[in-house]
């Protein structure tokens, strides 16, 4: 080989190395760990009709709202659910229970970093609830004695739990023990009896 071909040939073995070393430098990890992003995406069930789900919400804002959420429920109210307005940073809490409209006003003259709180009474939620309850209660092989309701609105998602106590268990009570039907989970409990 010249010496013309054999410098070219060096030449590009050097600069393939050096693009190789720079390609396995851009690949290696940082020797710090980035900053975490600290933002959320809210869940779609949880933002306003015509507003788009994806929107980033920054973590600490979401646990203010929770903890009020929380401190709300501490009022009285039981909440069914919440959801978020990011257009107009007001806080939907949801419940299905009336009561006291002074309670109810102070609640909504507080605000949470900047957040505006509007409390709604929950009609879609309380017709579901006495749909379920009179569905059950109007079976008689249910054999039911009472329907005891467990409601966590604040949880996201909402957790709700209906604990059915029965009489005596039938195969259509055991059928629905365990099950999870419209957003309600199913129990099936039998009643303790008490002498007279």
């Amino acid at each position: 080989m010249d010496s013309g071909k054999r410098t070219l040939w060096i030449l590009f073995s050097i600069s393939m190395a050096i693009i190789l070393i720079i390609i396995a430098i851009i690949s290696l990890p940082p020797l710090h760990s980035p900053q975490k992003d600290m933002s959320i995406t809210v869940p779609e069930r949880q933002v306003k009709e015509n507003q788009t789900p994806g929107n980033n919400f920054t973590t600490g804002i979401l646990s203010e709202l929770e903890d009020e959420c929380e401190n709300i429920q501490g009022n009285n109210l039981i909440v069914s659910r919440w959801e978020i307005d990011l257009v107009n940073k007001t806080f939907l809490v949801y419940t299905y229970t009336k009561t006291d409209p002074d309670v109810v006003r102070t609640i909504e003259e507080k605000s949470v970093n900047n957040w505006t709180i509007e409390i709604i009474y929950d009609t879609e939620f309380v017709d579901r609830m006495n749909n379920v309850s009179s569905e059950i209660h109007n079976n008689p092989g249910m054999k039911v004695s009472g329907i005891q309701w467990s409601i966590d609105g604040c949880q996201n998602p909402p957790v709700y739990e209906a604990l059915i106590y029965v009489s005596e268990y039938t195969p259509e009570n055991q059928r629905l023990n365990g099950t999870v039907i419209d957003g309600w989970k199913f129990s099936v409990y039998r009643a303790a009896s008490y002498p007279p």
